[in-house]
């Protein structure tokens, strides 16, 4: 990836910081993950989440995130459980994850020429998005375990 995109996507994160927080927020009040998570195993929940944010850094795309995500929930355990609004917390973070990762990537797009982003690039910029909002999803679940 060449400089100026790297540094116009960094330049976008930075900037949407607020709506990706704004999204979690809305995951776990609204749509009542930070309950399901409360209600559960305080200590297992934080490590699937955990692990999650580890894969990350693993990942050669995104793909390989939600493939994890689908993994977790068949066996069971706190990715199954169901929240306030019906759906699995699975499929609540699939859901808001991929909301982010569109509305960010987009916006990365309409700074560049988004028909010039390489295929590669994109993986790689989607990535980057996910390591953020991953990260703040860890902290956050850690926060409302806690409490």
């Amino acid at each position: 990836m060449d400089k100026e995109l790297r540094f116009s996507a960094e330049r976008v994160l930075k900037r949407e910081t607020n709506r990706i927080l704004n999204e979690i927020g809305h995951l776990m009040d609204e749509d009542g993950v930070g309950r399901a998570i409360a209600d559960g195993n305080e200590q297992k929940g934080n490590r699937q989440f955990k692990n999650l944010m580890d894969a990350t850094e693993e990942a050669s795309c995104i793909e390989e995130l939600l493939l994890f995500i689908a993994y977790q929930e068949s066996k069971g355990g706190v990715w199954k459980k169901r929240c306030i609004n019906g759906k699995s917390i699975a499929v609540n973070v699939t859901n808001s994850f991929m909301k982010v990762q569109d509305e960010v990537y987009g916006l990365i797009g309409e700074e560049n020429d988004a028909s010039k982003i390489s295929v590669d690039d994109e993986r790689e910029l989607r990535l980057e998005i996910a390591v953020k909002y991953l990260g703040y999803l860890f902290w956050k679940v850690h926060i409302v375990s806690k409490n």
